[in-house]
């Protein structure tokens, strides 16, 4: 699991008067809310600042983002957080699979009594018969321990190890036994690391540069696992040599 260094929001989301009015007018005829963020003032400029935070990749699984497979994440879910929905700090790029099949509607069950009041600041005061409670992200996730990683907020190796010689996770806190248990921690995932391992193996055994193996990144993603994979694999095959 890659770290991720969140970028400023882009200029063209949807801020100050017209959110408030966003959020007052939330939900559709039939209860679901509203995308505001595909809409195409402020769709193309989102998802580039996400795929640039990302480097193209899923925030979880690491995979190669693309128009067909981008999801954009909601960290605390629109529908159990709907005063976050259009909150640009609970956004994150993510693939389909991880996004709709592996986290789905997951949250912190400590935040259960909290959930249909916690908003962004802008609303606090303008939502009719809710008192919105302002969302703080530095203090609500350093005080939750019962969620997953947030990998544009929290430092990763905290809670996380990677072995690239079992190719699986060693987790060092709650947090990181959860996110393990939803992305990781599956035979399926195990598997496909080896396989990335091996070829990382086979292209340093044919001479392949360090660039050109890491450069395999830009068409697969899986950045990180590259790198971690490479850096196994030249240390055991020439312990005598430098990376190069």
């Amino acid at each position: 699991m890659k770290q991720i260094i969140r970028d400023a929001e882009p200029i063209s989301f949807f801020k100050g008067e017209k959110k408030i009015e966003f959020y007052q007018d939330l939900r559709d005829d039939k209860g679901k809310i509203r995308d505001r963020w595909n809409l195409p003032t402020y769709k193309k400029d989102l998802v580039e600042v996400l795929l640039r935070m990302s480097r193209g990749e899923c925030s979880f699984c690491g995979t190669k983002l693309g128009e067909s497979n981008l999801d954009v994440e909601h960290y605390l879910p629109k529908e159990q957080f709907p005063y976050l929905s259009y909150c640009f700090e609970n956004y994150l790029a993510s693939c389909k699979p991880c996004n709709q099949n592996r986290k789905r509607s997951y949250y912190p069950r400590s935040l259960e009594s909290r959930k249909d009041k916690l908003g962004e600041s802008v609303l606090v005061g303008h939502i009719e018969g809710i008192n919105i409670e302002a969302y703080n992200k530095q203090a609500l996730l350093t005080n939750t321990s019962d969620r997953i990683i947030e990998p544009s907020f929290d430092n990763i190796q905290e809670h996380l190890e990677f072995s690239p010689e079992t190719t699986n996770y060693r987790a060092k806190t709650n947090i990181g036994i959860e996110t393990n248990r939803m992305f990781f921690n599956h035979s399926e995932v195990l598997i496909f690391l080896q396989k990335i391992s091996s070829q990382v193996m086979k292209m340093i055994q044919e001479g392949s540069s360090k660039e050109t193996i890491l450069n395999w990144s830009d068409i697969t993603g899986y950045s990180f696992y590259i790198e971690q994979f490479y850096e196994y694999w030249i240390d055991f095959l020439n312990p005598s040599s430098e990376n190069t």
